[in-house]
């Protein structure tokens, strides 16, 4: 009776097992295809998304635009926490915290600048990193991205950020 028992158990098990791997199987396929403006692109979960902008032609005037946005959305936060860390009604971890945050923005723009350099030295004309809370935004400059060269941004900025690949999005500005 025993053993019958266990034979039933295993097998139920094997069968539970084999109904969620298929179930896995049909409801993450990796190879599934998805059509976007009439482009056929595979979509693997992690990968980097690539995304088209465009700059109607003035490279230098969208590039230089987006960086003192970054550079005036750092400043503003920096000033922020500047007075926090100065003022005398602040306690002593608030001030502690200020410094906190103050060093990561700082250690995040020592990254972009980084990570343009090497996406520059990799061959493309123009480029702009915005390392935030939620992910690492790349927008560069190319008149068609080709997949390995946007493997090759994604690496870079996972290795000099350590952010996980799935928090990357590439935008091609063309």
């Amino acid at each position: 009776m025993f053993k019958k028992k266990k034979w039933i158990v295993l097998s139920a098990m094997v069968l539970a097992l084999g109904t969620a791997l298929f179930l896995n199987w049909q409801l993450t396929d990796a190879d599934a295809v998805v059509s976007e403006n009439d482009a056929q692109e595979v979509k693997v979960i992690g990968e980097a998304e690539l995304v088209n902008g465009t700059a109607n032609g003035n490279f230098d005037e969208f590039f230089s635009a987006a960086r003192m946005q970054r550079e005036a959305s750092r400043a503003s936060s920096l000033e922020i926490l500047d007075a926090i860390a100065a003022s005398a009604d602040v306690d002593a971890e608030a001030k502690t915290s200020a410094a906190t945050e103050a060093a990561a923005i700082a250690g995040r723009i020592e990254a972009e600048a980084n990570v343009e350099s090497l996406i520059k030295a990799k061959g493309f004309a123009e480029c702009v990193v915005m390392i935030g809370d939620d992910g690492v935004k790349v927008m560069v400059q190319s008149a068609g991205l080709l997949p390995a060269e946007a493997a090759q941004i994604a690496e870079i900025v996972t290795d000099e950020t350590g952010e996980e690949l799935a928090n990357v999005r590439i935008v091609e500005v063309k």
